[in-house]
């Protein structure tokens, strides 16, 4: 009983300490989570921080990305290529049953496609993170997705139904004692009530004063820089420049510490100028703004200027400016697009290197589970032998028999095996696939794609299942063996394993599942890596690793998974 009591409390003690990590890294996750709204440059920089290899579960690299995606739109920074991610994350969520969490997926997935400036899509997301976010009574997620949605209304010219939109923001942050979008609401229902005109102007006076209030005492330098720029044109609208003057020079002030906000705020100054013709202190403005502020900020202080010089007479000297303004334009999109890239590249490795640690942590864990038990037996077994030594009583045949039977390390039992495996001939399938009706339904999708017709015929879900079937008529047994050995893959994933294995291209197998072949270059990209752990992307290395050997569906335990795994690994390198 004491050798027993010795190895439960080893055996508890390296479990947990094996369960015990990757807490800071959850803390830190909740701190960048809290300052989204208020500080979303100090959140960015917490999560740039965080390596998904110190999140030890799925859940945790799924929170990580998702708030990671959030931060950069909050930024500005281009989230256009993240569609794909934003769709894992709204299935992986959806699977779960969190709604809150499901909520800021299709969120996510709005400012993906409001990105790329596809409207009708983004709507589409916006509406389903409202309706998700309503079940879950997340008023925090609503309120964005209002916001979005009003922002958007704005830009297709619906303002009575964006103002309706922030309407609702105000209401929602009034009970739920949100002061962040209590202030960017009010803020924003002022300006929308400056253009209604001159019977308007005392209601956007009020709310303008009462979210510029709430602002400041908030110390948000977007809500900052929004209360500024709405009370500037606010006093522009009712015929008070003086005012809107000081308020400029006020904001600039406050601005000092923060060189972004800094060139917002001259930007902001140098505009209140062109107005007030004091053309030389505009310009003077506008050339700070160039020296400090980013490729947006420079680009419209030189659209100011050019503006200013055509004021003056001077279109040569406009011209020059109009030429800069271009140049940073285009230096803005080169700078999104290698972010853009740096940023896929990067979380490619940091995937690869996450699940390669992530194997190993989880084959030491095993390893040091078994010695525990081996252990724990050879405990047991000794106390056994030395209490019969201390009774002095010879070991009878019975009692030898006992103690042998305990299986030995080094003398593992022989295992007899009942049924021969059943060869999988993937050249036959290949074949005869082709001749089924299932080969042919694909085929003829196919060949209405290349006829520009692609809309008459589609791959529907009752013919996935039927053909899922059919694999399993020519591979019996193959697609239990293949989610054994890859526990990650969805039912979806496993139809494009046998896509690919039929030798369809990343083009074709876009066509049948309605994604362009980007897409599915990607999606097969992200599976390799994170679901099958693979360190090849090339589509070779996949048909490669879905050729499994016949035992793995006899042998579909957790060591010879390893064991395969890594073979598979080594022959993709």
């Amino acid at each position: 009983m004491e050798h027993l009591c010795r190895f439960l409390f080893i055996f508890l003690l390296f479990v947990s300490a094996c369960a015990g990590g990757g807490s800071p890294s959850r803390r830190l996750l909740e701190r960048a989570d809290s300052l989204l709204d208020v500080r979303p440059d100090s959140a960015l920089r917490l999560l740039q921080g965080v390596s998904p290899r110190q999140l030890a579960d799925r859940g945790g690299r799924m929170h990580y990305t998702l708030l990671l995606m959030q931060a950069k739109y909050k930024n500005y920074l281009p989230v256009s290529e993240d569609d794909t991610l934003a769709r894992e994350l709204a299935a992986y969520y959806e699977e779960r049953g969190d709604r809150s969490m499901l909520a800021r997926a299709y969120y996510n997935l709005g400012c993906v496609y409001e990105d790329r400036q596809e409207p009708a899509l983004a709507l589409k997301a916006y509406h389903e993170a409202g309706r998700q976010a309503r079940r879950a009574g997340d008023t925090r997620t609503l309120c964005r997705t209002y916001n979005n949605l009003a922002y958007i209304c704005l830009n297709q010219g619906m303002p009575g139904r964006a103002d309706s939109l922030y309407a609702e923001v105000e209401q929602l942050a009034r009970q739920a004692g949100d002061s962040v979008r209590l202030a960017e609401a009010l803020l924003r229902r002022g300006s929308y009530a400056l253009a209604l005109g001159d019977t308007a102007y005392p209601l956007a006076e009020q709310r303008i004063k009462s979210g510029y209030g709430l602002a400041r005492g908030l110390h948000s330098a977007t809500l900052t820089r929004l209360a500024y720029y709405s009370l500037g044109l606010l006093f522009d609208y009712t015929g008070h420049p003086e005012e809107a003057l000081k308020t400029a020079q006020e904001f600039v002030l406050e601005a000092q510490h923060d060189t972004a906000m800094l060139a917002s705020a001259n930007l902001l100054l140098g505009n209140v100028y062109c107005r007030l013709k004091r053309y030389d202190r505009a310009d003077s403005c506008l050339q700070q703004v160039i020296q400090m502020g980013d490729c947006t900020a420079r680009e419209r202080a030189c659209a100011l200027l050019s503006h200013l010089a055509e004021q003056e007479g001077d279109y040569e000297r406009s011209l020059r400016w109009e030429k800069e303004r271009k140049k940073y334009n285009q230096m803005k999109r080169a700078v999104f697009s290698h972010e853009v890239e740096t940023a896929v590249a990067a979380k490619e490795v940091e995937l690869a290197e996450s699940l390669r640690s992530r194997d190993v942590s989880f084959s030491l864990l095993g390893w040091g589970m078994v010695a525990l038990v081996l252990l724990g037996a050879g405990s047991i077994l000794i106390g056994q032998v030395n209490r019969r030594k201390k009774e002095r009583t010879p070991m009878t045949k019975e009692d030898f028999s006992e103690v042998s039977s305990v299986p030995v390390m080094n003398e593992p039992e022989e295992t007899v095996v009942e049924d021969e495996p059943v060869m999988w001939d993937y050249s036959v399938f290949k074949k005869k696939m082709q001749d089924t009706e299932a080969g042919q339904i694909l085929a003829s999708i196919w060949s209405a794609y290349k006829k520009k017709s692609i809309g008459e015929r589609r791959w529907d879900v009752e013919q996935r299942e039927a053909f899922l079937r059919q694999v399993e008529v020519f591979l019996p047994g193959h697609q239990q063996a293949l989610t054994e050995h890859f526990p990650g893959l969805t039912e979806k994933e496993v139809t494009v394993c046998y896509l690919y294995l039929l030798g369809f291209s990343d083009e074709q197998v876009g066509i049948f599942l309605e994604r362009d072949r980007s897409t599915a270059y990607r999606w097969r990209k992200l599976m390799m890596l994170h679901k099958m752990g693979l360190e090849s992307t090339d589509m070779d290395c996949l048909v490669k690793t879905c050729h499994l050997r016949p035992e793995i569906a006899l042998n579909a335990t957790n060591a010879t998974t390893d064991a395969t795994n890594a073979t598979t690994k080594n022959d993709c390198k």
